[in-house]
């Protein structure tokens, strides 16, 4: 009789024991799954994770020197369409200046020595029309060739027009012609930068998806 009831306080004591087990690993899972959901955050913080759409690109120019000679005409371009070709470096942002205007910047770098930047562009919202207050265009071909944008023809002053801006849901393009870019290292030394061919045209960038936007 007595070890039935040492047996029977056992068994009580042994499901007493399981309920607190229970009761307090709950709170430690809680507890870890919360430790969890910080680190993977500030995992993310840090390597920039995103649910925001990819940048696209559609971009294709050619840069020469028909008007001066020296130089083999090369063309350069990506299209986010083609997914086979290697995508270049891209970033692209627009930014807001007040109720009528915004600025756009972008940047597509093939490698170290090639690229193509819009430094900064003020358009119009209505317009598209862009100032030459503060709008640059950088082409590195193993040099830099650099020189002011803005929505006049290229003259020597301001070698780089672009056409109207403009903006179509999550998407932003133009035109660019430059005529007469001259290299940071040597003025002398220019460049045209437009559509592939032999006739000087503007080339059209299209870009989705562009930061600000």
């Amino acid at each position: 009789m007595l070890r039935h009831i040492v047996a029977s306080f056992a068994v009580a004591f042994s499901h007493i024991g399981h309920a607190r087990r229970q009761r307090t690993l709950a709170p430690l899972t809680l507890v870890k799954a919360r430790r969890s959901a910080l680190v993977l955050g500030a995992i993310c913080f840090a390597l920039g994770c995103s649910d925001e759409a990819p940048l696209g690109v559609s971009l294709l120019y050619q840069v020469s020197c028909q008007q001066t000679g020296g130089c083999t005409a090369v063309t350069r371009g990506f299209s986010s369409a083609d997914e086979e070709t290697t995508p270049p470096l891209l970033k692209c942002r627009v930014g807001r200046v007040n109720d009528t205007h915004s600025t756009l910047r972008f940047e597509a770098t093939f490698s170290e020595d090639i690229s193509i930047r819009l430094v900064q562009a003020v358009f119009n919202r209505e317009t598209g029309s862009v100032s030459n207050e503060s709008c640059r265009v950088q082409v590195t071909e193993n040099n830099l060739f650099e020189g002011a944008c803005g929505s006049l023809n290229p003259s020597e002053a301001q070698p780089c027009q672009l056409g109207a801006i403009e903006r179509t849901g999550n998407q932003i393009g133009g035109s660019m012609l430059c005529v007469g870019l001259p290299a940071n290292a040597d003025i002398t030394r220019l460049r045209e930068v437009g559509a592939p061919g032999t006739t000087l045209s503007p080339f059209r960038f299209t870009f989705e998806n562009c930061e600000g936007t």
